[in-house]
């Protein structure tokens, strides 16, 4: 998964072999933040759109419905009264 890029040859003893598999394993999960801290920020994004096109479109919704409310009524009002 990762290379160690070793210069004068892979480490001789135990402390530096258990140092470099630990300077791996951050390094990758550094990596692995990076890149889910912009897969967020675009989502984020995405998502800030979608919720506002959804608002636009309910507010649009809700002034039809106010205008057909207010033609039903001027209708209901041309009618004679029923007994």
């Amino acid at each position: 998964m990762t290379t160690a890029g070793y210069i004068h040859g892979p480490p001789e003893t135990t402390g530096g072999l258990v140092l470099s598999v630990g300077l791996m394993v951050v390094g990758f999960l550094m990596l692995s933040l990076v890149s889910a801290a912009l897969a967020a920020i675009f989502v984020r994004d995405d998502t800030e759109t979608s919720d506002e096109r959804e608002a636009s479109r309910d507010e649009e919704i809700l002034a039809r419905l106010d205008d057909l409310a207010a033609r039903l009524d001027a209708h209901e009002r041309r009618l004679p009264p029923q007994d």
